[in-house]
């Protein structure tokens, strides 16, 4: 069996999306979603690993008919978010999570070949751990990670999404072979995160 060329881990989300003067919308996204999207070249075997609730299933059906692979943990809950837009700039916005769909566990990650990379695609610190990524590294697979799974961080009374500094993230750099972190994502409330020293 050919080994998956890459494997994303993460979940979808559910966005209710209150804009500026504007009217409110559902939308579906997430990085789990859209990466794999992007990556769909001709001759690359790809998967996604996600969890989410029975009834939302569906939302995969544009992946799977691109015939990538889709592998769901069962979960009461897919991961839902309000994100209101407080002026025109779509870069200012308050986030809530208001579901989660719950943590992955290393050892229900599993393949019978290992895959060329694994690209951790969370939408906030509730996805993933650094000893779930250590854990992985430690079974010899190389990984990738999108920052917004750690710089996102949420509050666990109001839901409300900080965009806060990382303090383990050299460790979290040092698992990787690349890091992704959209500039949108370093800063909050003149907070900025700080990658081993060059401030993004």
């Amino acid at each position: 069996m050919h080994p998956y060329d890459i494997v994303f881990i993460g979940h979808i989300c559910i966005d209710e999306i209150q804009r500026f003067r504007g009217k409110t919308s559902i939308e579906t996204g997430g990085a789990a979603l859209y990466s794999p999207a992007a990556a769909c070249l001709p001759g690359l075997k790809i998967a996604v690993i996600t969890r989410m609730a029975d009834d939302d299933y569906h939302l995969f059906d544009p992946l799977k008919a691109k015939g990538m692979d889709v592998y769901v943990q069962p979960s009461a809950e897919t991961t839902h978010q309000r994100v209101v837009h407080g002026t025109e700039n779509p870069d200012e916005r308050a986030i809530f999570q208001t579901k989660n769909a719950g943590s992955f566990e290393h050892a229900e990650i599993l393949f019978p070949e290992k895959p060329r990379l694994i690209h951790l695609a969370g939408l906030s610190d509730r996805e993933f751990t650094v000893e779930f990524m250590s854990a992985l590294k430690t079974r010899g697979y190389d990984l990738s990670v999108d920052m917004q799974s750690f710089v996102r961080q949420v509050d666990a009374l109001t839901g409300v999404i900080h965009f806060r500094d990382v303090p383990r993230k050299k460790e979290i750099i040092g698992m990787a072979k690349a890091c992704l972190l959209y500039t949108s994502d370093a800063a909050d409330e003149e907070d900025s995160v700080d990658l081993g020293g060059r401030r993004i």
